[in-house]
């Protein structure tokens, strides 16, 4: 019962960074009508680079975090701007989902070049002295993890409800020609949600980093199980992409544990497919933006 525990507890751990990286793909693909592929890359970016600047540099852990953060931030902006905006105007989704594929190839290529290939892993945030609940010991990193989890949930749900940027953004994801005409300067907020995504996943690979080891490929993982767990909570919603990746970090923790890990693979693809076959949205998926409807998008965390 304990040993359940114990991977139930891992799973949720590891969910929540799925969960994350779901959310980068749920923003994105809800702005901009793009599934990208490229997400994963900044899971390792943020992860190596917080270890370059901890480790490597000796900087106090506070301060190398904020700066993987900016890097990864003006990475994802320089992505943006010479890649990622122009492929919008001149892609179509097909086209944007090759490119993107490209550009985590071309992240592991650079991660490889300036790392190695050998695996890191970052130092915890509070020791390593497990914490024990009811017979069960908790690594600390994990309370790090649900907490930074919770508090993207609460910073995202604030800026979409209660400022005005968060409706430009909304109004973006629901009609982008009324916003259009609205003034509001949609490549300007397509630009962000790439740059908000890029410090997600780097903020994933941070909090993942004390308790798994992370290498220059390991990007594609977290791409796969990020796109897993927001295809099946649905691609617009960000209340789907969090409940996906919860679910699916369980399902991959339980399915290793107590079959392997090809199997818990196998798995979350099946249950993939199980799901888009019965609900092709997903399980609160919206369906496609609507073009036709008026400007104000004032609506639930979805």
């Amino acid at each position: 019962m304990d040993a359940a525990l114990a991977i139930t507890i891992g799973g949720l751990v590891q969910g929540s960074v799925f969960a994350l990286v779901a959310i980068g793909f749920a923003l994105v693909y809800r702005v901009t009508g793009t599934v990208n592929l490229a997400q994963g890359a900044f899971v390792v970016l943020g992860a190596l680079t917080t270890y370059s600047f901890e480790v490597t540099l000796g900087w106090p852990v506070a301060l190398a975090v904020l700066a993987a953060l900016i890097v990864a931030a003006l990475v994802g902006f320089v992505v943006a701007i010479a890649v990622f905006a122009p492929g919008l105007r001149r892609l179509p989704p097909s086209g944007m989902v090759i490119l993107t594929g490209g550009l985590l190839t071309l992240f592991e290529g650079a991660a490889l070049l300036v790392w190695g290939s050998q695996p890191y892993q970052l130092p915890p945030f509070s020791g390593y002295v497990p914490v024990a609940i009811g017979g069960v010991h908790i690594p600390t990193q994990a309370f790090w993890d649900v907490a930074i989890t919770a508090l993207v949930i609460a910073v995202l749900w604030y800026v979409l409800q209660r400022t005005t940027f968060g409706k430009a953004l909304r109004a973006c994801a629901e009609n982008p020609n009324a916003a259009t005409l609205m003034g509001i300067d949609v490549e300007r907020v397509r630009v962000f949600s790439y740059v908000a995504a890029a410090v997600l996943g780097a903020l994933s690979g941070i909090a993942i980093g004390p308790i798994v080891s992370l290498q220059f490929d390991v990007g594609r993982f977290y791409t796969v199980y990020g796109f897993i767990s927001v295809a099946i909570g649905g691609m617009g919603s960000f209340a789907g992409a969090l409940l996906g990746g919860l679910g699916i970090g369980v399902l991959q923790q339980l399915g290793a544990a107590y079959v392997s890990s090809i199997f818990a693979t196998t798995l979350a693809i099946g249950l993939l497919i199980v799901v888009l076959v019965w609900r092709p949205n997903g399980l609160f998926g919206r369906g496609a933006r609507r073009e036709d409807k008026r400007l104000h998008p004032l609506e639930r965390f979805r």
